[in-house]
């Protein structure tokens, strides 16, 4: 299942990545994910259940309320993951955008196609 909760984005590209407002909006969202959760731990669901959080892309490096160059704080992205088989913690290697079909490949037990530039992160599983 894919679920989209965009409103830091939309804060973001409104008011500005990073800004006190596009904060709230994640908080909003964390509360959102938070009911999610909770709607998989009461049916019972969420101990084989992975969840895989990333955003869409970065913002705010060259311009504040957009994204698409090479900033670095255009390109960084925020990314996680838990479920069956996931070592805890905090990796060390980079993850790239790309890395996440590539991840999801692997948890539905699907091999990745070799014209794929992402892969499996080291130390995730």
């Amino acid at each position: 299942m894919f679920i989209q909760l965009d409103h830091p984005d939309g804060a973001g590209h409104k008011y500005g990545f990073g800004t006190d407002k596009q904060l709230e909006q994640i908080a909003v969202t964390d509360k959102y994910a938070g009911m999610i959760v909770k709607a998989l731990d009461d049916q019972q669901l969420l101990e084989d259940t992975w969840i895989i959080t990333v955003t869409d892309h970065g913002g705010g490096g060259a311009h504040p309320n957009d994204h698409g160059s090479d900033h670095p704080m255009d390109m960084t992205i925020t990314w996680g993951i838990t479920g069956p088989g996931v070592k805890p913690g905090l990796l060390d290697a980079p993850i790239s955008i790309m890395d996440t079909a590539a991840v999801i490949g692997h948890v539905l037990g699907l091999g990745a196609p070799d014209c794929w530039e992402g892969k499996i992160p080291e130390g995730i599983f």
